[in-house]
């Protein structure tokens, strides 16, 4: 197993986890792609739910992989929340609300110029198979955000105390990344309401008044993320979850609890 990736939230006292771990703090996925001009390097450096502070993974209904992650996360230890968000979400499963993916960019070349950040969506319904949660508090620095139950998301300015989106972000800010210096930090929210979404994120930049497009990668190969809906509260569901599981970083021994949806949906863990 990986260590865990590098963190850049300070982490203060969690709340809960349920069945599905949403908040990845992936490290080190790097993103150049061969048949671009090496000007723009892109690392993946956190993922996290679509609160941003939180963990919140839920798989299809009916996949054979939540068995696994359901034995995994009876003996969960603080230290492997991250891991286990991280695998559950490159095993197929969803981030809760939304996703968070903290992306940092630095240049070769003189000046790289940002013009637009997209998501590339394939829209599915609401999953709702096992749901593991770990709550979490803390400041996070980020701000961009998409609403991708929009029919074209676009880059928005994002508050992350209020997580909601301002004015389109390329109209009121320029985002340009200079060859000196540490790079830029790209902090970029996807929310998800309606529906299940699996997206590719494709940044367009130039570089010496040449347009270029630039994916983030892993392995080589477009990074899948995935972000679904919540399923609680909604009109006509009766069963919102297979399955829960959370935890509490107070709790002693560490582990992750069986929970009704009634419970978890009303705040009650």
């Amino acid at each position: 197993m990986n260590a865990p990736p590098a963190r850049l939230y300070r982490r203060k006292k969690p709340l809960a986890v349920a069945a599905v771990i949403v908040t990845l703090a992936l490290v080190g996925l790097a993103i150049v792609m061969k048949d671009e001009p090496p000007a723009l390097q892109l690392v993946v450096d956190d993922i996290r739910d679509g609160t941003g502070g939180t963990w919140g993974a839920v798989f299809p209904e009916g996949s054979a992989k939540a068995a696994g992650y359901l034995k995994r996360a009876d003996s969960a230890s603080a230290e492997d929340d991250v891991q286990l968000f991280s695998d559950a979400m490159n095993d197929g499963a969803y981030g809760l609300g939304g996703i968070t993916v903290s992306v940092i960019a630095t240049t070769t070349s003189r000046l790289a110029i940002i013009k637009n950040i997209r998501p590339v969506l394939v829209r599915k319904d609401v999953a709702s198979g096992a749901l593991f949660y770990t709550g979490t508090q803390g400041d996070i620095p980020r701000f961009i955000g998409f609403q991708l139950d929009a029919l074209n998301p676009v880059a928005k300015v994002w508050n992350p105390k209020t997580r909601k989106l301002g004015d389109d972000f390329f109209h009121v800010q320029r985002l340009a990344i200079l060859s000196t210096g540490d790079g830029e930090t790209l902090v970029l929210n996807f929310q998800a309401e309606e529906a299940a979404y699996e997206f590719t994120v494709a940044i367009d930049y130039v570089v010496e008044g040449r347009r270029y497009t630039q994916y983030l990668l892993q392995d080589g190969k477009k990074k899948v993320f995935r972000a679904t809906g919540p399923r609680c509260n909604k009109p006509g569901i009766t069963r919102p979850y297979e399955t829960l599981r959370w935890t509490d970083f107070e709790l002693s021994p560490r582990a992750y609890k069986p929970v009704t949806a009634a419970a978890f949906c009303a705040g009650q863990r």
